[in-house]
């Protein structure tokens, strides 16, 4: 009578104790009261309001009662017909020496980790069983992290982005469409000429057109149809974006303006088009936008179009460009860079003494170390080798072909109709010329 309703309580003001069971699947930490009862030795233990977490509410998770250390040891038949216990009913039950702040107690299967007492059940410990409780026992109070969100897989219902809109809100809505985009290059497409490059002979006559899109960058493939080849001509793609080759599904990656040029292969659904041809429009746009492409993309273009001669106005107006470019380099330029370059450099012979400084390019070269330069003159007017004789002087001429002197030749002029003499001489003029070379 002395101990009724005397309880040792286990408490803590945040936790009292814990029930773990984080080592089986879906096991959580929770919270809960454990009452011993000095007046019996009897144990009940509390639910705590704090477990209310999407959970119903159950006051008592174990009614009082004594608790054996070990339930499977516990007799069949209790109590027995006799008086006195025997000896398979004799189990071994927790008492107050057991319960010791920071160990783990069994309650039928389940561990229970105690965390802290009140004060009542320390004081009860110093004085009547001489054991002191240890402090409480503190458990890591992180911040419980949510859990992270991960797109699932592409399931291959629809496009990319259409189950990727799915996963964003619960009723499902279609990707957003870049408007600006669309409205500027609505109606404009890129056509390249295609076969198939495959092994198979029947294949290989069969001629395909790739359009592509601008607006919102979808393919279309077109089949020509070839005469008695027993291939019709259709539709082989429908308007789709297609997947480069290699990428992830779950962030694909589709082809573009400058993935296409001639000479290029294009992956449709394991059907491999190889381009061979392009129409003008793919040169004007790769011209309107050449930081898209890789000059080797523009130049395949050029060539081909250059050899079908589709761009007789761009050969004709480069030509003209490049005739006046060389004609201006013809007249007098001023100092180039590298003339400029060189004029800094100076270059002395061996006594020390430093060059003329660099003529123009019409003067003579100047020769550098031990030689010295010549300075630049023009050469002197020498009188013309070959003078033409007036008609009066010609009655006067030479009459021998000798060497070192004058030789006279002549040459016919048609007669003059007009003129009023008969039997003069024909008139024309004689030029003299010397033997001698100047």
């Amino acid at each position: 009578m002395n101990f009724f309703d005397k309880i040792l309580k286990f408490t803590n003001p945040i936790f009292d104790c814990v029930l773990d069971e984080r080592d089986r699947e879906g096991g959580e930490l929770m919270t809960y009261k454990l009452f011993y009862y000095l007046e019996d030795d009897t144990v009940s233990i509390k639910e705590l309001k704090e477990n209310q977490e999407g959970r119903d509410y159950f006051p008592m998770l174990l009614r009082k009662q004594m608790l054996p250390k070990n339930w499977k040891e516990n007799p069949v038949s209790h109590p027995s017909i006799f008086l006195e216990k025997s000896d398979a009913e004799v189990s071994e039950y927790y008492s107050p020496k057991d319960l010791i702040v920071g160990t783990t107690i069994f309650v039928y299967g389940r561990k229970f980790l105690l965390l802290d007492c009140d004060g009542f059940t320390r004081c009860y410990y110093e004085k009547a069983l001489k054991l002191t409780q240890p402090d409480r026992v503190r458990l890591d109070s992180s911040p419980k992290r949510a859990p992270r969100l991960e797109v699932p897989s592409y399931l291959g219902l629809g496009t990319p982005e259409d189950s990727l809109a799915s996963y964003h809100s619960l009723v499902p809505k279609s990707p957003k469409k870049d408007v600006i985009t669309y409205l500027v290059n609505v109606n404009k497409f890129l056509r390249y000429g295609c076969v198939l490059d495959t092994a198979h002979p029947e294949d290989k006559i069969r001629k395909f057109v790739l359009s592509l899109s601008l607006a919102d960058g979808t393919i279309t493939i077109m089949e020509s149809s070839v005469d008695n080849s027993g291939i019709r001509g259709g539709r082989f793609l429908s308007p789709r974006k297609v997947w480069l080759p290699g990428c992830n599904p779950d962030e694909p990656e589709y082809y573009t303006a400058k993935d296409l040029h001639i000479g290029a292969t294009v992956v449709v659904f394991a059907h491999r088009f190889k381009i061979v041809s392009a129409d003008l429009y793919v040169y004007r746009y790769m011209q309107a936008y050449p930081e898209i492409f890789s000059p080797i993309a523009i130049d395949s273009v050029r060539n081909f179009l250059l050899a079908e001669g589709h761009l007789k106005d761009d050969l004709r107006r480069a030509t003209e460009e490049e005739y006046q470019k060389l004609e201006q380099s013809d007249g007098p330029s001023e100092q180039g860079e590298v003339q400029k370059r060189l004029a800094g450099f100076q270059i002395g012979d061996s006594n020390g003494a430093s060059p003329a400084p660099i003529a123009s390019p019409r003067a003579s070269p100047v020769p550098y170390g031990d030689a010295q330069a010549a300075p630049f003159a023009e050469p002197p007017e020498h009188p013309c080798p070959h003078p033409i004789i007036p008609d009066e002087e010609l009655r006067k001429a030479y009459h021998t072909n000798e060497p070192d002197e004058l030789a006279i030749q002549a040459y016919n002029v048609p007669e003059d109709p007009t003129s009023s003499r008969q039997g003069s001489p024909k008139k024309g003029s004689k030029s003299v010329h010397f033997q001698d070379d100047c």
